[in-house]
């Protein structure tokens, strides 16, 4: 294979060393929080003995898979757990229910992972898992580039931010692409365009805008504003500050890039706005990111925020 050498093998091993370690965090997190809940769980099951007839009939199925779950994760020493088998008992001090149950739990988790334990705290986390991605594919679209960049706010939050943009200029060009064959994939000038025809709210664009500038702080070293931006501590709050600003902007990108994105004829009707001035090609990091036109030089019926 051409070009996979050692240091393909070396970094392909790195990348599934860290993805292992993540997913052993993440399970052994699984299998603190269900054990947490366990001693709730066995207070529900004992407490439904003296439930109405009604009631005690009708969550009797659910009551039943409640129990089974509970005995197969407690197994053999339910009985030195009061929070288990039977309703809380008081304490002397502070909330009884929270101190019995916190007493409970600590006692669960020290009995650490049986095969049992292992394989639902697996197979839970491959639930949430499941569900988390799918949630974000019908909310936001861009479910995997999403979960990888929580991670890589934590990692390289000013990387995080260059990932951001990215994803915002791959939505805003979607939505322009009736401008790439003449203007090029701007995104300054695609924002502007999707506000200037009314598709794109004022509360989206201001989202839009917020997200590039930020983008393009992190990017560009000359940038004013990137020796605040990365100064410790700053990065992480901005980062999380523009990914909820990007969420929200995907998610109206979700719900409208049908009805929102520009045709043809409407890009032929504002064309003339955009051409009444370039970016200056001599101008570091134009052809790869935007540029934001300069006050002294606006475009007709354009102005930057």
């Amino acid at each position: 294979m051409r070009g996979r050498g050692l240091a393909w093998l070396s970094a392909r091993l790195q990348y599934w060393g860290i993805r292992a370690v993540g997913w052993i965090f993440a399970i052994l997190v699984t299998f603190v929080v269900i054990s947490a809940l366990m001693p709730v769980v066995g207070t529900v099951v004992a407490m439904s003995e003296s439930w109405p007839e009604e009631i005690a009939d009708r969550l009797q199925p659910l009551v039943s898979v409640l129990a089974a779950i509970h005995d197969g994760w407690v197994g053999g020493v339910q009985s030195s757990f009061a929070g288990f088998a039977s309703p809380v008992n008081p304490v002397s001090s502070g909330n009884p229910s929270l101190a019995a149950h916190a007493a409970a739990a600590s006692q669960a988790v020290s009995y650490g992972l049986t095969p049992y334990r292992l394989l639902v705290s697996a197979g839970a986390y491959v639930t949430f898992a499941f569900l988390r991605r799918s949630y974000y594919s019908l909310r936001y679209g861009f479910a995997d580039e999403l979960l990888r960049m929580r991670m890589l706010i934590v990692v390289d939050p000013q990387m995080a931010l260059v990932r951001q943009r990215l994803m915002l200029e791959k939505a805003v060009s979607e939505l322009t692409e009736p401008m790439h064959a003449t203007q090029g994939v701007n995104l300054f000038s695609g924002i502007q365009a999707l506000s200037m025809l009314g598709k794109l709210p004022e509360r989206e664009k201001g989202l839009a805008h917020a997200v590039r500038k930020v983008g393009n702080a992190a990017v560009h070293p000359r940038h004013e504003d990137q020796r605040v931006l990365m100064q410790p501590g700053n990065a992480v709050a901005v980062a999380l500050a523009s990914e909820r600003n990007l969420k929200r902007f995907l998610a109206w990108y979700r719900r409208h890039r049908r009805r929102g994105a520009m045709t043809s004829a409407e890009w032929e009707r504002i064309r003339h706005h955009f051409e009444q001035y370039g970016p200056p090609m001599d101008e570091p990091g134009a052809d790869e990111w935007d540029y934001d036109p300069p006050q002294q030089r606006p475009a007709q019926g354009l102005t930057q925020n």
